[in-house]
């Protein structure tokens, strides 16, 4: 490297879809979203519903991040940097386009046509991604 540090705008988040019981594990399983944090509204670039999960599992997110065209940031210089962090209820990392042709891109995201304001990308089995108006999360 030229002695700069790897920087990405690609951020993936891992969070449960409830709130953890007393041991840990969630009743509704886990979403993996991968977020452009340049874009101004924060654009979801891709999302994957994990209804099974019952807790995180850093290697099996980085599995579905390579289906979903995505790969954890990796620098020589910074070991560290190429795994997850704890981020509220849920965990997040620093991630980076594979160039994977079947992964959905910004491109990808249009309006579903039902009139409600919501996107959806048809590579992701026509689930809402995110609202045109930010007051309907």
């Amino acid at each position: 490297m030229n002695g700069k540090v790897a920087v990405s705008t690609l951020i993936a988040a891992c969070t449960p879809n409830s709130y953890p019981n007393e041991g840990g594990q969630v009743a509704h399983g886990y979403q993996l979203t991968v977020l452009d944090v340049l874009d101004q509204d924060v654009a979801a670039l891709a999302t994957k519903d994990l209804p099974d999960w019952e807790s995180f599992c850093p290697e099996a997110a980085g599995k579905h991040l390579a289906d979903m065209g995505f790969t954890l940031l990796s620098d020589p210089s910074h070991p560290d940097a190429d795994s997850w962090s704890p981020a509220g209820l849920g965990y997040m990392a620093a991630v980076t386009r594979t160039h994977n042709a079947s992964s959905p891109t910004s491109a990808d995201i249009s309006d579903d046509g039902s009139g409600d304001g919501w996107h959806d990308a048809p590579n992701l089995d026509g689930m809402p991604l995110y609202p045109d108006d930010p007051t309907m999360y």
